[in-house]
């Protein structure tokens, strides 16, 4: 148990050493300012709150309902991608008894992620500027959500034909927390959304699969024909061998109460709401 205990705070230490590196990387003005890792902090901080009080919230969910859980597994990624981490997991060693606990697990994590990410968003936007857009670089995607966003705290609808905002540190940390919650409320398989999903209409949740490959497909053939760019080409794979197989709980049969439906529809809405078309696109 200590070994394993031993793991986790390794990968932590790891992921917050890349996401300090990642964000003084990118941040950096000189080639000196780029080794200077811990300029990355504000991201850093930010977006180890988010994704550990998301993971916090499946895992104290999990011992709620009496389900062996491991701790989180943070996941570092330096460099390599502008975030410094793919996130983090958590894996149950028992089954579920039941679709109460099962949603309760799942619900609980993009939750706990928003109610870190949505005020990061906003104190990063307020302190971020506003500028010309650059001829070439990325913009970072829209959702319904980040768009009213950035109308509530500029009073003006962003990218304009001329400007947009220039996120600073928090904001991207918020932004990428917009990102995580939209991913894991995808209505398929070991997904926080599979597991809400599953709860709500049990075994039907399954033909929802395909559909949403369908829909990923689309989007990546139009994010192509934009700027030649495959946004969720990578996501498609990683769902079609790990977003078959839901998890199902012991006792499949007693549904979900009045509240927890009225949950599972506010979530569902919610998905909509931060879903991002196109996540990333390049200016050239």
């Amino acid at each position: 148990m200590l070994f394993r205990s031993r793991i986790n705070l390794l990968l932590f230490i790891a992921t917050v050493l890349a996401t300090l590196a990642t964000s003084a990387f990118y941040n950096a003005e000189t080639t000196e300012q780029a080794y200077q890792i811990w300029r990355g902090w504000p991201f850093s901080l930010s977006i180890m709150l988010i994704l550990g009080a998301h993971e916090l919230g499946h895992y104290f969910a999990a011992r709620y309902h009496k389900v062996a859980v491991t701790l989180p597994y943070f996941i570092p990624l330096p460099i390599i991608s502008p975030i410094g981490t793919m996130g983090a997991v958590i894996r149950m060693k028992a089954p579920i008894k039941n679709k109460r606990a099962l949603f309760d697990i799942g619900v609980a994590g993009p939750l706990a992620g928003l109610v870190f990410a949505l005020p990061l968003l906003f104190y990063g936007l307020a302190t971020s500027e506003l500028g010309p857009i650059s001829p070439e670089g990325l913009l970072e995607g829209n959702s319904i959500l980040y768009y009213w966003a950035k109308f509530v705290v500029f009073g003006q609808f962003l990218p304009s034909e001329t400007a947009d905002v220039y996120l600073n540190q928090v904001a991207w940390a918020g932004w990428v927390g917009l990102l995580v919650t939209a991913l894991n409320l995808m209505p398929v398989g070991q997904l926080d959304g599979g597991h809400i999903m599953y709860s709500l209409v049990g075994e039907r949740a399954k033909q929802f699969f395909m559909p949403v490959i369908a829909i990923l497909g689309t989007l990546t053939l139009v994010s192509f024909f934009i700027d030649s760019t495959f946004t969720w080409g990578i996501w498609i794979l990683l769902l079609f061998f790990f977003g078959r197989a839901h998890a199902e709980p012991l006792d499949d049969v007693t549904p979900l109460d009045g509240r927890r439906r009225a949950i599972a529809i506010f979530t569902l809405v919610l998905f909509f709401l931060v879903f991002m078309p196109v996540p990333f696109q390049f200016v050239n």
